[in-house]
């Protein structure tokens, strides 16, 4: 089979898997997304299949791609989105590249899109001189081994068909088969990092060398790739048995700092990861300055790119985005029945047959006064339940290494005055329900999915 047989043999193995999901094509017009949405339209049903071209208003040339791309969608009766921003104004406003302004834009154009459509596939025209060019590009900007991957064909959400495409051979299949396209004038601009390399640099390199690197640089990348899914598979064992995912954001244990550099890093990259956005900017610097950090004892916090920010919290380090903020919410009066707090949901019922950590049977005839929940203040003092006497609440938190920053996040319940339950740890002995209780009052907490 030749390669255009070849790939769509390929490509509809990947849509057997993935029926249900429509496919997003990114589409500029040019001969590589003319192909990928060509190959697209003999695999996906024209009613899944959405185009969306992104105008970054940067030459005047950019309008007469847009009508291209519309006419292409209307053509083929296919949905067509449109996205439109300023590469030159979004580069000046972020202080970034233009080549990270265009990057920027196209994935808020898919990000918008995705809103609508949860579930669909991205495709995009990349092709193996891409590949080339992009792992020439992280070595030059000093990346770690899996930047060297460079453009994986198919990750599941991000799908590539081209990628085993030369753009030679790109160009030689649309002119020979009659596809129309339209040329990205920008392509022939040297003013982003990678039309540098793509005019200039690789091909000095190839005419003072004697021979053509990409295949150099391909072998590196598929070295990378069998090193990346090697470390996937053991970051994550490794978050299994040193991270959890709280409402808060990311945890991870300050153990981690016992492990070798190369886990720790690793640790801590997925963590980001998993928050929106979490991996924008952070480079090597910033995951060793993480790792340092992590050996200060005590509650602690830094900045990282992006609004992340890292807190030290007892055992276990958060990363989140924004500030982690410690208001304390005003005391909430418990009624019989569903109670909704900022904590979460309270039960006050005459019955119940549950019992964990999260629900206390209690004597009403005992309890002195209406029944409250709020935070902890000055002076606070129980009699816990299977201790002898009365403790401090200061005193029992550090006994139960309750973080300092956690503590005002405990609810606890009062009754009159008296505090008769910490809740998820323990309550005052003097005011449980016994055997000879004859007016039980059982109280069952729900923690919300709040952030105060």
């Amino acid at each position: 089979m030749n390669l255009w047989e070849n790939t769509l043999k390929w490509l509809r193995a990947v849509y057997e898997d993935n029926k249900d999901r429509p496919v997003i094509a990114m589409v500029s017009g040019g001969p590589d997304s003319r192909l990928m949405v060509e190959l697209i339209l003999n695999t996906w049903p024209r009613e899944m299949v959405h185009m969306l071209h992104v105008n970054h208003l940067y030459r005047p040339g950019s309008h007469r791609e847009t009508a291209f791309v519309r006419r292409l969608a209307c053509d083929n009766n296919v949905s067509f989105h449109l996205h439109t921003d300023s590469m030159v104004a979004v580069s000046k406003k972020r202080g970034i590249s233009l080549e990270q302004a265009g990057r920027a834009i196209r994935l808020e154009a898919s990000n918008n899109l995705m809103k609508e459509l949860p579930n669909a596939v991205i495709a995009t025209g990349h092709h193996e001189d891409d590949q080339v060019e992009t792992i020439f590009m992280r070595i030059v900007r000093g990346t770690g081994m899996d930047g060297l991957v460079g453009i994986i064909p198919w990750d599941g959400y991000k799908l590539r068909p081209l990628r085993f495409w030369k753009k030679t051979e790109i160009l030689d299949f649309c002119n020979v088969n009659g596809m129309e396209y339209v040329e990205d004038e920008s392509n022939f601009v040297a003013d982003v990092t990678r039309n540098i390399l793509r005019l200039e640099v690789l091909p000095i390199l190839r005419e003072r060398l004697g021979k053509d690197i990409n295949d150099s640089l391909l072998r590196l990348g598929n070295i990378a790739l069998a090193d990346k899914k090697f470390w996937e598979n053991r970051v994550q064992l490794l978050f299994s048995q040193h991270g959890r995912v709280g409402k808060e954001g990311i945890f991870l244990n300050r153990e981690i700092v016992g492990l070798q550099f190369a886990e720790s890093s690793r640790l801590i990259r997925y963590s980001l990861s998993m928050l929106e956005d979490g991996l924008w900017n952070v480079g090597f610097e910033h995951i060793k300055a993480v790792v340092e950090q992590i050996l200060t004892p005590g509650s602690w916090q830094m900045d990282l790119p992006g609004e992340i920010r890292v807190y030290a919290i007892g055992d276990e380090i958060l990363f989140r985005h924004g500030i982690w903020t410690s208001k304390i919410p005003e005391a909430v009066d418990l009624k019989g029945g569903i109670n909704v707090t900022p904590w979460g949901a309270f039960i006050l019922e005459q019955e119940s047959n549950l019992s964990d950590r999260q629900v206390q049977v209690f004597d009403m005839d005992k309890l002195p006064g209406k029944i409250v929940v709020r935070s902890r203040k000055n002076g606070d003092v129980f009699y816990p339940v299977g201790m002898k006497g009365s403790k401090k609440l200061k005193d029992y938190f550090i006994d139960e290494k309750i973080p300092a920053l956690l503590r005002d996040r405990v609810p606890l319940i009062e009754s009159g005055g008296d505090l008769i339950w910490v809740v998820g740890y323990r309550a005052d002995g003097r005011y449980l329900a016994t055997e000879h209780t004859k007016n039980p009052l059982t109280i069952v907490y729900r923690e919300g999915n709040h952030e105060w």
